[in-house]
């Protein structure tokens, strides 16, 4: 017995409607959030972001490299948790609140920075700004 075909608009209802039960539950729509917004927004920030800490360390590569790692631990650790229970539990609109703060404090953060070629403000400007793109994914 053959099933009747679906509209391709009640596909889409059906689509829609789907993803709207998962609301942001799936840790794997999380995680392709995280992929995208890496190869557009993150990809650009840490095409700039090496030389500029290397300026900052006077080109140490081994504290660079701490920035670096310290900064993935974070963003993904952040993104993880706030796309399983941040989101859930206060809903997107707090949460894009406090991305919100969080991106105006760390831009406070790189202009001390660069005041000051200050490193261990680079290594809280790499956590802030990491806490910043885990929390501005999820949100996607």
């Amino acid at each position: 017995v053959k099933s009747p075909k679906k509209s391709k608009v009640a596909l889409t209802k059906e689509g829609f409607q789907a993803v709207r039960e998962l609301d942001n539950g799936n840790i794997y729509g999380v995680m392709l959030a995280e992929m995208i917004s890496n190869i557009f927004k993150e990809g650009m920030w840490f095409k700039a972001l090496t030389p500029y800490m290397l300026i900052l360390t006077n080109n140490d590569p081994i504290q660079v490299g701490n920035m670096l790692t310290l900064n993935g631990i974070t963003r993904a650790f952040t993104g993880v948790v706030s796309g399983r229970m941040a989101i859930n539990a206060y809903g997107v609109e707090a949460v894009w609140i406090v991305t919100g703060f969080i991106g105006l404090l760390s831009i406070l953060i790189n202009v001390v920075c660069l005041a000051k070629s200050s490193v261990p403000a680079a290594y809280f400007l790499n956590f802030a700004w990491a806490i910043y793109n885990g929390l501005w994914n999820s949100c996607l």
